[in-house]
């Protein structure tokens, strides 16, 4: 179904996978078409007059409905970057498989809805896998994040941009943003946050995807590339609290980024690992009674 054609032009198809590194796969790739740009061109071409042509039914034909059918476009052909990848077609046709694993590490019913009516999480169809997407300012989803349902498999979707890492944005405007680690200890803390009675979109959300990794000498590091497009594309941002995991690799991560914040931006930083536990999953987990996730060593840098 993923290699029918569309143009009347053939394709080649090639093998390419769901995740960054091979050096990090545990499951099998995502067949994908991969043709040269022009063909790609032409694809989005054909794809993007059917969806115009059928929110133009649906609506007359008005304004609203065809900005509608602009960004069900962009979110159709997510990544279909110039690299050649289509990911059109990955999404599963329910998400079952994601909330049973979210809900499982105790993530609260609303806040799974949530991202999965804004389009921030989706299931992919072929390995079930969790994608939590990150958009740019423009609304435009640029980062694919995959965590799979079974073992511990991580990775991205080809052609994301890691400046636009999975977050939640404050519900009223705020000018305050949490970091996390992952996008899982992101919504474990909105969960706690649920859990105590508090408003859990009241301030920004941010995850970094995995660890962050900085150098030997703070002078020589680089901040987390999110974190930067973040603070550059929201300049109401006075106060960034560092939400990263209680471990010696997440407290020497958290006391860099704390350093070359306040020497580069004029910002409040604080430093807030998880009362208990590794990371605020395990601190949700643990306050539920749920057993805690176990994890491989962490290596790879963000």
């Amino acid at each position: 179904q993923a290699h029918e054609t569309v143009t009347g032009t053939a394709l080649a198809v090639a093998g390419s996978t769901e995740g960054w590194n091979e050096a990090h796969f545990h499951q099998p790739p995502y067949d994908l078409i991969k043709a040269s740009l022009v063909g790609n061109i032409e694809l989005l071409g054909v794809v993007r007059a059917l969806l115009l042509g059928i929110a133009a039914d649906r609506g007359a034909g008005r304004t609203a409905d065809l900005r509608n059918a602009e960004m069900q476009c962009a979110r159709a052909h997510l990544f279909a970057l110039a690299g050649g990848n289509d990911h059109a077609g990955i999404r599963n046709g329910n998400a079952d498989a994601v909330v049973h694993y979210l809900k499982g590490r105790g993530i609260h019913d609303v806040i799974i809805r949530y991202c999965l009516e804004n389009d921030l999480l989706f299931e992919s169809r072929k390995y079930h896998s969790a994608v939590f997407l990150g958009y740019d300012k423009g609304g435009v989803p640029r980062y694919g994040n995959v965590r799979g349902t079974v073992g511990d498999y991580k990775g991205e979707l080809s052609g994301s941009d890691k400046h636009y890492s999975f977050g939640i944005p404050a519900g009223a405007a705020n000018d305050t943003l949490h970091l996390f680690e992952s996008a899982v200890d992101l919504l474990s803390y909105g969960t706690l946050q649920k859990l105590d009675g508090k408003d859990w979109r009241h301030e920004n959300l941010l995850s970094l995807a995995g660890v962050y990794k900085p150098k030997a000498e703070i002078e020589e590091s680089s901040l987390p590339v999110a974190l930067v497009q973040y603070l550059a594309d929201y300049l109401h941002i006075r106060k960034v609290v560092l939400r990263l995991d209680n471990d010696n690799t997440g407290r020497i991560a958290a006391a860099t980024i704390k350093t070359l914040l306040s020497k580069r931006y004029a910002v409040a930083v604080e430093i807030q690992p998880p009362p208990q536990g590794k990371d605020y999953n395990d601190c949700l987990c643990l306050r539920l009674g749920l057993p805690i996730t176990k994890r491989k060593e962490r290596t790879k840098e963000r």
